[in-house]
């Protein structure tokens, strides 16, 4: 949880059950009953597994994809995500070299950005969802 209450889940999922190692939601828990960090190591008590399981937490931004990111004719784009987290917008000329544009915190959903220094070029975006 942040200083701005924005809650990120790190693994597990609210609507899943199960016993499943995974990246992020991929995984399932069956009762998680207790968490303890200890030594930058986070466990988690499966009770219903009846396993004490690790966390390997390595934030890294995630790429915004398919029905959360639109493009229109504007120089832009349209966010669908979650308010309340930071994304960080990139352009591209070329699509092999990104360019940091700017980093916004959502503040509704969906959430319409404009590149004002785009005149006269084409232009190639994406939006990375921060951890």
């Amino acid at each position: 949880m942040s200083a701005t209450t924005s809650v990120t889940t790190i693994a597990g999922s609210f609507t899943q059950t199960g016993y499943t190692n995974g990246a992020g939601n991929l995984a399932r828990f069956n009762g998680a009953f207790g968490v303890c960090v200890s030594q930058g190591m986070i466990f988690v008590a499966d009770q219903n597994n009846q396993r004490i399981r690790q966390i390997t937490f390595n934030p890294a931004p995630q790429q915004v994809a398919g029905a959360n990111l639109g493009l229109a004719t504007y120089a832009g784009l349209t966010i669908t995500g979650f308010v309340g987290r930071t994304y960080r917008i990139e352009s591209s000329l070329d699509m092999s070299t990104w360019n940091a544009e700017t980093t916004l915190l959502l503040t509704q959903s969906p959430y319409l950005w404009f590149d004002l220094n785009s005149l006269g070029q084409k232009k190639f975006y994406r939006a990375l969802l921060l951890p």
